[in-house]
């Protein structure tokens, strides 16, 4: 329940790297939980997030984070300014 609270009403995910905006890499996966969980997958929670995810796919095909996410140098599993492997690979699961 806790995470269906954390949900915003466009369908995304807080960032943990900053909560105040959404972050792909939880969008994917906390829908991916969701389902996992037995949530439907026509369910407002699910349908809602895919719908987010496929409104932000990259011109390549590909997904990336948030563009306004200011990721750490540190950090470099993740891109804003490039289609990232595992987070589209995820997001094709979700969509399998």
């Amino acid at each position: 329940m806790k995470l269906i609270t954390q949900q915003r009403s466009n369908g995304s995910f807080p960032s943990y790297l900053d909560p105040k905006i959404w972050g792909m890499r939880e969008t994917v996966r906390n829908a991916l939980l969701l389902l996992k969980v037995g949530l439907p997958q026509d369910g407002v929670n699910v349908n809602s997030a895919v719908k987010f995810i496929l409104n932000h796919q990259n011109s390549d095909g590909g997904w990336s984070e948030n563009p306004l996410l200011n990721i750490p140098p540190e950090i470099v599993e993740l891109s804003n300014e490039r289609s990232v492997t595992w987070i589209t690979a995820d997001i094709i699961e979700l969509l399998r």
